[in-house]
């Protein structure tokens, strides 16, 4: 299974428990939530933290690659406009024959930096669902310990 897809179901898991927190309209932060989800909520941080690592390294990878396709179409765009310049071409013209010659790049450029965006934008969102389960877990960790220290 791939990184994205165990992220997406830990958040489609912690986003149905979130549905049970129900805050009062005092405005305090009283809750209706299941202390029993504490364990799972906490493994669930667990995973997510360690997947959001994992894919860190992906979307690193990802924009070195980006950035090598754009290095090696722009070298190349310069050297061939260089050659037509030699053979005595304007600039204006030697530089669009020249991106006509290496387009072929661009779809390898364009899937590189796509491929960036996408995991870049998830990596932000985990750091969004982290940051809110956090708080989750801090609102039900005394209730938690409070059943457990009863038992």
């Amino acid at each position: 299974m791939k990184v994205t897809d165990q992220i997406f179901a830990l958040i489609h898991e912690y986003k149905k428990m979130e549905d049970m927190i129900e805050l009062k309209d005092s405005g305090s932060q009283e809750i209706d939530f299941k202390p029993l989800f504490y364990p799972r909520l906490i493994e669930i941080r667990r995973k997510l933290s360690c997947l959001s690592v994992e894919l860190s390294v992906e979307v690193g990878k990802a924009m070195r690659a980006a950035k090598t396709s754009k290095a090696e179409y722009e070298y190349q765009r310069y050297i061939k406009t260089k050659v037509f310049m030699d053979e005595g071409m304007k600039v204006t013209p030697a530089e669009s024959k020249a991106k006509q010659e290496i387009a072929d790049l661009l779809p390898g450029l364009a899937v590189d930096e796509g491929v960036y965006s996408s995991g870049n934008f998830v990596l932000k969102q985990v750091n969004e669902v982290l940051k809110s389960l956090n708080q989750d877990i801090s609102i039900i960790k005394k209730e938690y310990e409070s059943l457990t220290n009863i038992e």
